[in-house]
């Protein structure tokens, strides 16, 4: 009996370790480790190489100019995978799961042709992941791999399309264009286009890294779930069918389609938005809302401030300043265009491109001191220099007969997505400098 006494305060004091180490993320978590990656092209060290981690996720430290990289931080079982424009690497990927050195050889893997006979040939070699174009050429390309695409000033006339489940990244580049539809259904790639398109741009899967559109006016599809799409330059038009979407817009877009739930960063860029589906949710309001969109969406009340410019108080034509009350940026989607005379409807534009609207206002309207409609002929924006300046006409009978000097009247903003604002001013006897 007092031997069981004896080691049962050790048997405690082992037992209250074991539960202390494990608390601290001892055995039953993952330990992290770090992986040294060597590369080599022509037996010496090969720089700038990027490892992705199977996803299409690269890590943030690239090899350096002896071909080494230490990727840290890792946990469980990661696949590396080096990735370079213009070469291949055996092996392709390497698994790890504790410390250790692997190592990756590289070979060049370019290939530059000018006949179909020399594109299907670099198509079927496994080891070209990147193809010149240095001739106009007429073909399909069905490719099964991430095989990058630099057109130069040429043209492929053709349909393009990728399906393929290889991790990495896809670049699409060169003033040239695909005459022909582009398709891509790569969920573990992140894909760059900079190519002109003159079908449709289809996308059907990317990674969460996922998409970089840098040409300014192709017709993109989004059919996957749960991508990023960044429209750094531009789009003829945007159509969402799929849900869980981000689309993050820094250029014009004509036509924006949401079929399925989005969120949009950037909307104000988008001149004409049809929202057909719900929990549709913008940061900002379009230009123009369709008037036939089957549902409404999501847009925070943007409070607004209207500043008349001193320098334009003049019947024949005025300048109003409207800018974001709490950031004090210029609001700079509003529409703009004149009332046609033919069809009572508004002609509306941009600086890039012109479309129909069957609005018959402006989303400023303007009144005299008793509430009387003041009608107006034309709305455009100011030069870039002078970002939120619209110039505003009214009709030719009020700009040189009715407007009167030192009466009051009122500019009102009624635009869906931002709170209603009004400015009240009298014209001044000095012509515009």
């Amino acid at each position: 009996m007092n031997a069981i006494y004896r080691f049962l305060p050790i048997t405690i004091v082992l037992i209250s370790l074991l539960l202390f180490t494990g608390c601290l993320g001892g055995s039953p978590g993952l330990k992290i480790y770090e992986v040294t990656v060597d590369i080599t092209f022509d037996n010496a060290g090969l720089a700038d190489v990027t490892l992705t981690d199977g996803t299409g996720k690269a890590f943030p430290t690239k090899t350096n100019q002896d071909g080494r990289v230490v990727l840290k931080d890792l946990k469980g079982t990661v696949t590396i995978v080096p990735v370079k424009d213009g070469f291949a690497f055996t092996p392709e990927s390497i698994q790890v799961t504790k410390q250790e050195i692997i190592s990756f050889e590289a070979k060049t893997a370019i290939a530059a042709v000018e006949t179909v006979a020399e594109l299907d040939a670099a198509l079927a070699d496994q080891d070209i992941n990147r193809i010149e174009f240095e001739a106009d050429i007429d073909a399909d390309i069905e490719a099964t791999r991430l095989i990058h695409l630099y057109l130069g000033d040429f043209t492929l006339t053709g349909d393009v399309s990728y399906v393929t489940n290889q991790a990495g990244y896809l670049l699409l580049t060169g003033a040239g264009k695909i005459d022909g539809d582009l398709s891509v259904d790569a969920a573990n790639a992140s894909v760059t286009n900079e190519l002109e398109v003159t079908g449709s741009v289809t996308i059907k899967a990317v990674s969460a890294n996922s998409w970089d559109e840098n040409y300014d006016d192709n017709d993109l599809n989004v059919e996957c779930s749960n991508a990023t799409i960044r429209i750094n330059q531009g789009a003829r038009s945007i159509t969402v069918t799929e849900p869980g979407n981000q689309v993050d817009i820094a250029g014009a877009v004509g036509q924006f389609n949401a079929n399925a739930q989005v969120y949009v960063v950037g909307a104000d860029r988008i001149q004409n938005a049809k929202v057909d589906a719900d929990d549709v949710e913008f940061d900002a309001p379009p230009v123009e809302i369709d008037e036939d969109s089957l549902a409404v969406p999501t847009i925070p009340d943007v409070e607004v401030v209207l500043t008349m410019v001193p320098e334009y108080l003049w019947p024949g034509h005025f300048v109003v300043a409207v800018t974001n009350a709490q950031t004090g940026a210029p609001i700079t989607n509003l529409l703009t265009g004149y009332i046609s005379e033919e069809t009572d409807t508004i002609w509306s534009w941009d600086r890039e491109r012109s479309i129909d609207t069957n609005r018959t206002s402006f989303d400023i309207t303007m009144t005299d001191s008793v509430g009387n409609d003041i009608p107006l002929q034309m709305i455009f924006a100011e030069d870039d220099e002078s970002p939120g300046e619209y110039m505003i006409y009214a009709v030719d009978e009020y700009r040189w007969e009715l407007l009167e000097y030192g009466v009051e009247y009122t500019l009102t903003l009624n635009k869906f997505g931002y709170k209603t604002a009004s400015v009240t001013f009298v014209f001044v006897d000095v012509y515009p400098v």
